[in-house]
C-alpha cells in the first residue's frame, strides 16, 4: 500500500510541475533536470544492480522507513536541490546516466529525477521532510520492463509516458477492460501478486507491474489505464491460493491468508524456496502453543524465515526475507547486545559480593 501511496505522490508531483519525458520545458519555479546523453568513447561496464540496502546516504540521514535492495526512504536534513545533486553525483559515479523529463524546485523544495543503467530505470524523489530544515528521500529500482511490450487493449492510446509509468486509454469499459488485461497478463506468465478494487499487481520473477484501471469521465467516459513497474528485492512465491497478498520492504516480508492449516503453507513453501537455492534448518515447522516457525538459509547467507498462525479456519502466514546485509547487522547488533548484558551482570555480581 505504501508503494501504491508513493508512486501516486511521485506522479502528481510531475504532472504539478509541467514534466514529460519528453519535456522541454517546466513551470512552477522549476528547472529541467536532465539533459541530452554526452557522447562518450569509454564504454559502459557491465550491468549491475545497485544495492540500495549499501548505497550511501545523505549525511545525518536518520535510519531508514524503508530499507531493501530495490526500495529506499529516508529523511536527512538539507534542501531538496542541492541533496538532488549529492546524491545525483552518486549515482553518475556508479554510471547511472540521467535522463530527461525530471524537475528542480528550490521554490517547492522538491526535485525528481530519472536514472537509466542499460536497459534498466531508477527514480530519485526528494520532497520536504517531516522536520524543518530536513528532506525527504526515496529511491526506487523499476527494473527493465518494456510497457509497450505488455498485452495491452488494441485500441489503448497514450496519455502520459515517463521512465517509471504510463497512462493508456481505451474504449472498453473498466469491467472488461480488467478481465481481458488480466486474461492476457496471465496467458504472458505473469501472476496475480496483489489485488484490490481497481488496481492489480502483476508479478513474473523479481519484475512487478501495478496496474490500476478505471473510468475516466474527463477522458470522453473512455478507461483509464494506468502502468508503473516495480522491482521486487527478492523473487518470494506465493501459494495459488493465498488471499489478501501483501508485500512490504520494511522489514522485507509476504505476508497473506491462506484458507487452509499452517502445515499445507509449509510443504508449498518446502517445495517451492529449494528450487531457488534455499535449504531449511529443520525438516519441518517447529510448533509453539499458539504458531510455527521454519529457517531457509541460502549460499549467499541470506535468512528466511515462514511464520504460520491457523485461526477461524485460515493461516496467516508472514515470510520475511533478510539480505545477507541485514542479516549481518543483525547478528552484529544481537552480539553486542548479548555483551553488554553479560557486562552489567558481571557488574551487579561484584557488587553483590563486596562486604
Amino acid at each position: 500500500m505504501l508503494l501504491r501511496r508513493f508512486f501516486s505522490l511521485a506522479l502528481l508531483s510531475l504532472f504539478a510541475c509541467g514534466c514529460s519525458e519528453s519535456a522541454t520545458s517546466s513551470n512552477g519555479g522549476g528547472t529541467q533536470a536532465g539533459g541530452a546523453a554526452e557522447a562518450s568513447s569509454v564504454p559502459e561496464p557491465p550491468f549491475e544492480m545497485l544495492d540500495l540496502e549499501t548505497f550511501a546516504r545523505l549525511p545525518d540521514a536518520k535510519p531508514p522507513m524503508m530499507r531493501s535492495v530495490t526500495m529506499l526512504m529516508y529523511d536527512a536534513p538539507g534542501k531538496a536541490v542541492e541533496s538532488y545533486g549529492v546524491l545525483k553525483d552518486k549515482l553518475v559515479a556508479a554510471h547511472w546516466r540521467e535522463l530527461p523529463g525530471g524537475n528542480l524546485s528550490a521554490e517547492y523544495d522538491s526535485a525528481n529525477g530519472f536514472f537509466r543503467r542499460g536497459d534498466h530505470v531508477l527514480t530519485l524523489s526528494i520532497t520536504k521532510g517531516r522536520e524543518p530544515d530536513s528532506v525527504s528521500v526515496t529511491m526506487q529500482h523499476h527494473g527493465n520492463l518494456d510497457l509497450a511490450k505488455l498485452p495491452l487493449p488494441k485500441d489503448a492510446e497514450s496519455v502520459y509516458r515517463f521512465p517509471h509509468t504510463a497512462g493508456y486509454t481505451t474504449a472498453a469499459s473498466a469491467e472488461e477492460t480488467q478481465k481481458t488485461f488480466g486474461e492476457a497478463m496471465t496467458a504472458a506468465g505473469w501472476s496475480v501478486l496483489e489485488n484490490s478494487p481497481g488496481s492489480t499487481t502483476y508479478k513474473r520473477g523479481v519484475q512487478t507491474v501495478q496496474v490500476s484501471i478505471s473510468a475516466a469521465p474527463a477522458q470522453g467516459g473512455k478507461t483509464m489505464m494506468q502502468i508503473s513497474p516495480q522491482l521486487l528485492p527478492v523473487d518470494l512465491p506465493v501459494p495459488p491460493k493465498a488471499e489478501d497478498v501483501r508485500f512490504n520492504h520494511r522489514p522485507v516480508q509476504l505476508t497473506f491468508q491462506y484458507p487452509g492449516e499452517g502445515d499445507e503453507v509449509a510443504k508449498f513453501f518446502q517445495t517451492e524456496l529449494p528450487r531457488s537455492g534455499w535449504k531449511p534448518t529443520t525438516d519441518n515447522l517447529i510448533k509453539n502453543e499458539n504458531d510455527a516457525f521454519q529457517i531457509y538459509r541460502n549460499a549467499e547467507k541470506a535468512f528466511a524465515e515462514l511464520k504460520v498462525e491457523t485461526r477461524g479456519g485460515k493461516t496467516h502466514a508472514t515470510l520475511e526475507y533478510q539480505s545477507p546485509t541485514v542479516f549481518e547487522e543483525n547478528e552484529k547488533r544481537f552480539e553486542e547486545f548479548r555483551k553488554k548484558q553479560e557486562a552489567e551482570k558481571a557488574t551487579k555480581t561484584e557488587g553483590a559480593a563486596k562486604p
